[in-house]
């Protein structure tokens, strides 16, 4: 049975991001501000969105943690994820072959497919999952959360305290979403419905946790595997979980652009351009301006990555329906 609670969830996912990206120092600069206050409120917002991509491997995690897809399915649902980005990279090399250069086309398209780390982690998921569910949906609830916290414990102490392995990166690893994934299999198989109230006080107090650590100038604290951000992912989703609403036609569907809008604004030679130079949030969000700029920025750019994949589904489904009438008239 589908959760349309899910549906509402991956969308306000979509936004957090973007405001991440609008905050991010090398991005969209955000974080620059002339007033304390400001500043301060930019790194709570900072510290209670930042487990946003960690919830969406959560809610795959939920959502298939108990099919038992084919190799097949999966390698096809893989192939349809990277279809999509090598298109968008296609069109985007495309466009800047024509108004830079070759080398600077052919860069964009290398990066934009290799350097993914949110996509290539994803599908490895996608890949090794008939492995965990067959494995994970066999063993009882307590050695199910024991191997849970211990990998989770493992990794970041690993990673933040002992040394630093290029395979362990702050959570932007396999192992994180591994784990993460394991996360959204317990919930649906063993964990008990919780108040909503409970898991608002807990995210919350993880957001404010999270803040005065990076006052503190911990450099891990706003690491995807750190527990606090994994706790708050938990608490995120389990408020959406335990929400009933009914089927809404609209979510539904605008949560299925969640991935295209990801890969279109994520792609190097966009990402930025569209923060600085089109909607120049570095200059617009150290005053009040904030205001107008950022809610202006991250809806438009949700609204315009929406209609280009709405653009390229139709397009699609154009090719597709020629083909079959080609062949359809091609054997009369």
């Amino acid at each position: 049975m589908r959760k349309h609670s899910i549906d509402l969830l991956k969308v306000i996912l979509v936004f957090m991001i973007l405001t991440l990206h609008y905050n991010h120092y090398h991005i969209g600069n955000g974080f620059i501000s002339n007033n304390t206050y400001l500043g301060l409120f930019k790194f709570f917002i900072e510290s209670l969105f930042i487990c946003a991509s960690n919830v969406f491997v959560i809610i795959y995690g939920y959502n298939n943690i108990d099919k038992n897809n084919s190799l097949k399915k999966n390698i096809i649902k893989i192939l349809k994820i990277y279809g999509v980005v090598i298109i968008y990279g296609f069109i985007l090399s495309l466009i800047y072959y024509f108004l830079s250069n070759k080398e600077v086309s052919l860069e964009l398209f290398e990066t934009n497919f290799i350097s993914r780390f949110f996509i290539n982690n994803y599908c490895l998921i996608v890949l090794i999952s008939p492995l965990l569910n067959k494995v994970f949906t066999k063993i009882n609830k307590k050695i199910f959360l024991f191997i849970i916290t211990i990998l989770s414990l493992a990794f970041f102490i690993i990673d933040t305290f002992i040394y630093d392995l290029p395979i362990i990166n702050a959570g932007y690893d396999i192992f994180n979403f591994i784990i993460l994934y394991l996360i959204g299999g317990y919930i649906k198989q063993h964990n008990k419905k919780t108040s909503i109230l409970f898991d608002f006080i807990i995210y919350i107090i993880c957001g404010v946790i999270l803040l005065s650590l990076f006052g503190s100038n911990y450099e891990w604290t706003y690491y995807y595997n750190n527990p606090i951000v994994i706790i708050e992912s938990i608490s995120l989703f389990n408020i959406f979980i335990d929400i009933n609403i009914k089927e809404n036609k609209f979510i539904t569907k605008l949560s299925s652009y969640s991935l295209a809008v990801y890969v279109i604004h994520t792609m190097d030679g966009v990402l930025k351009v569209l923060y600085l130079q089109v909607f120049k949030t570095n200059i617009h969000c150290k005053d009040i301006n904030v205001i107008w700029n950022y809610p202006l920025t991250i809806i438009s750019i949700f609204v315009g990555c929406v209609i280009i994949e709405y653009l390229r589904r139709k397009s699609r489904d154009g090719l597709v329906l020629l083909f079959n009438n080609f062949n359809k008239f091609h054997k009369k």
